[in-house]
């Protein structure tokens, strides 16, 4: 199927580490690819000698946990429970055997009772109730658990150098305190608490949540609508780990807060899950509408930005609890109100479908996409901004981590070269002007959306654009309207005509003192101007 390529020499004791990613780069001393991808589902990998008959090795796999290590150990073979790429294999053995439990995760009143059982009676179960992994120092379990608390339990088979993964759950004690008519009418404590719109509860079960890499750990219920109505005391939906901070700029400092959120399995990594109707990812955010009272300015302006042909986040609207002090779940202390579930802004097959950049995408056309870009006022971190630029971080890749210094490089060269021909006097033409490097009906749609929308922070912060492999400057996704329709401080008049003076047009008034102007040169060339006058 592929050749290692000759020259390849392997040390003894040592090892050759081959990417399974249907590149097939084969240059002595640097990371080899094969031209093939290996299925999640099941597959056979079979080492052959140089005479491409004689199996040196095989294995074969189907309906194993993806992600796991498999490999040789002495005269045995398996998953292993760590990966160690260019290093030896290491016990234990992982087996894909897990502790089921009696009780879903859900809230309760009084107590709950829940029974573990273990599929294979040679191995043991520990288990754990303080949110750590459990281990072989970890509680035997021998018998049912009365919770009069909220608790998160979590437990694993183990035993002669063998480990499975973590069974989990979270049980959450509702406050039978009475909750004031005027605040939730009709409902005397939590267990009456209904909404039509789902529930989501937030809750760290504990210390607060501990920190792992700046987010909180904490559990992530959602009750959806059964008939109409989304109650407490229904099975949740959906429940998972997750961490979560306070997201946002000047929305941080609001009484309603805002969060990022992230999906994670037992062992604390992303795992994406279908959310509330929306694709199947990990990353979502908890959009706080405080200054937009009508909740719904987001959701409005990203689904018209949708039906232009943009692209822009899908939002769900939800009631929403978070509890940190690790007791009881308490409507006049956890209740926060109505949010919305929104997706974040990244490069997947879902959300921004473009190419994915690898440390080795060095020369055209690879380098050439795909880039995640957005405008703020004054990017903090110099390693995050795109070279040349104060006001423009590159997003995805990760500007600090990801992208290598030649991928920027490239960027800002391209970048800079569609700045100045969006400045230049010809502007206009089809050859030296704007229209092969740029996406016009793109632009064209965005203007339309932040001058109907007069958002305050239109073109110049949190501002997204994109761009593809092979492809053009792209506008979108939508980002941030809460301060638009009337709600921003500023910037609220509009003239009739974009007749140079410095009020009534977004695109005037939030692009004179930003870095780039695009907006305002775009324009002065009288085809872009009249392809916005038609759209709009």
């Amino acid at each position: 199927k592929w050749q290692v390529p000759a020259g390849t020499v392997i040390p003894a004791n040592g090892e050759l580490l081959l990417f399974a990613s249907g590149k097939d780069r084969t240059t002595v001393g640097q990371r080899l690819h094969t031209n093939f991808r290996l299925d999640a589902g099941g597959d056979d990998l079979i080492l052959v000698k140089g005479d491409g008959t004689t199996i040196v090795e095989q294995a074969e796999w189907s309906g194993h946990p993806a992600g796991k290590s498999y490999g040789f150990l002495g005269e045995r073979e398996g998953f292993f429970v760590t990966a160690t790429p260019e290093a030896e294999n290491m016990l234990p053995f992982f087996t894909p055997e897990k502790v089921t439990l009696n009780q879903a995760s859900q809230a309760f009143t009084g107590s709950i009772e829940v029974a573990l059982e273990s599929p294979d009676p040679a191995l043991e179960i520990r288990y754990t109730t303080d949110r750590s992994e459990p281990d072989g120092n970890s509680p035997l379990y021998n018998g049912p658990f009365t919770f009069l608390e909220s608790t998160m339990l979590r437990a694993r088979l183990m035993g002669q150098d063998v480990i499975g993964d973590i069974s989990g759950r979270h049980y959450l004690e509702l406050s039978q305190d009475a909750i004031p008519a005027a605040d939730q009418a009709g409902a005397a404590n939590l267990g009456g608490f209904t909404s039509n719109l789902p529930i989501v509860v937030v809750d760290t079960v504990g210390s607060g949540g501990e920190l792992q890499d700046g987010l909180r750990a904490t559990t992530f219920s959602v009750y959806e609508p059964v008939n109409g109505v989304a109650s407490l005391v229904n099975t949740p939906t959906l429940t998972s780990r997750a961490g979560y901070r306070i997201r946002g700029q000047s929305s941080a400092g609001f009484a309603k807060k805002q969060y990022r959120f992230e999906l994670w399995n037992q062992e604390n990594e992303d795992k994406d899950q279908e959310l509330l109707g929306m694709p199947s990812d990990s990353d979502f955010i908890l959009g706080a509408p405080f200054v937009d009272k009508s909740f719904i300015r987001n959701s409005l302006v990203y689904e018209l930005g949708r039906e232009l042909g943009l692209d822009a986040p899908r939002t769900r609207h939800v009631e929403v609890f978070l509890n940190t002090n690790g007791g009881e779940l308490n409507y006049e202390t956890d209740y926060l109100g109505v949010y919305f579930v929104g997706e974040t802004n990244k490069i997947t097959n879902d959300r921004i479908d473009l190419k994915k950049l690898d440390e080795d995408d060095l020369t055209e056309p690879e380098i050439s996409g795909g880039y995640l870009m957005k405008w703020e006022q004054n990017v903090s971190e110099a390693s995050k901004r795109v070279p040349g630029f104060s006001n423009l971080e590159l997003v995805d890749p990760d500007g600090a981590e990801e992208a290598t210094t030649g991928q920027k490089t490239w960027l800002s060269n391209y970048l800079q070269e569609a700045d100045a021909r969006v400045k230049s006097e010809d502007r206009g033409d089809p050859v030296a002007g704007y229209a092969p490097v740029i996406d016009v009906p793109s632009y064209v749609n965005l203007f339309v959306v932040n001058e109907l929308a007069r958002d305050q922070d239109g073109y110049m912060r949190s501002a997204y654009m994109y761009k593809d492999r092979g492809g053009k400057i792209m506008q979108g996704p939508l980002w941030d309207y809460n301060l638009g329709m009337g709600t921003g401080c500023c910037r609220n008049n509009r003239n009739t005509a974009p007749t140079g003076s410095d009020s009534g047009w977004q695109f005037i008034e939030n692009t004179v003192a930003s870095e780039h102007k695009w907006e305002r040169d775009l324009v002065k060339d009288p085809d872009f101007w009249q392809a916005f006058v038609d759209r709009w």
